[in-house]
């Protein structure tokens, strides 16, 4: 049976779900390890580890802003990959967010790149699970983003109202 705890500067597993999230996200699309502390204090955010009995096998990361929600982080252990563990940790955080539009930002599968399959795959799983494809595409630095939910239409304008809750000295990924 699947669980999630809520994490929280002094998480029982902390180094292992630091190693987690600097092993899933290239530095350029990472914020600082001290900032999603830092704005999950001064914001609407969920911040969630998951776990297979005693293991840890996941994470989401998750800012709320009115009945809107942005899956920041999603992340699965790299031994669990392929086991359906990611299917399982996102369909529970859907069954959370049932009543608010989540929004993701993934890598564009059309932009060429060193990981175009690994961004095919990502798009599919996506669109697997229920997420929608609005042709909404944003650039940030070099990297274009394909902006999808779950739970109903989004705009460019939720996009960027979303992002400005955000405190502009954490949001800079970097």
């Amino acid at each position: 049976m699947m669980k999630y705890k809520n994490v929280l500067k002094d998480f029982d597993d902390i180094h292992e779900l630091k190693k987690l999230y600097i092993q899933s996200f290239p530095e350029e699309e990472r914020m600082l390890w001290e900032h999603l502390f830092i704005l999950a204090d001064q914001e609407d955010v969920d911040f969630w580890a998951y776990y297979q009995g005693e293991d840890l096998v996941g994470a989401t990361y998750t800012v709320n802003h009115d009945k809107m929600s942005w899956l920041f982080y999603f992340a699965v252990v790299p031994k669990y990959r392929g086991q359906g563990l990611g299917t399982r940790i996102l369909k529970n955080l859907l069954e959370n967010y049932q009543d608010r539009r989540l929004m993701i930002d993934i890598e564009d599968p059309d932009q060429p790149a060193d990981n175009t399959i690994q961004r095919i795959r990502r798009y599919g799983f996506y669109k697997r699970m229920g997420f929608v494809d609005y042709e909404i595409r944003v650039i940030v630095d070099t990297v274009q983003y394909n902006i999808m939910s779950y739970g109903g239409e989004i705009s460019i304008d939720d996009y960027y109202t979303l992002k400005k809750s955000f405190r502009n000295s954490i949001l800079k990924r970097t």
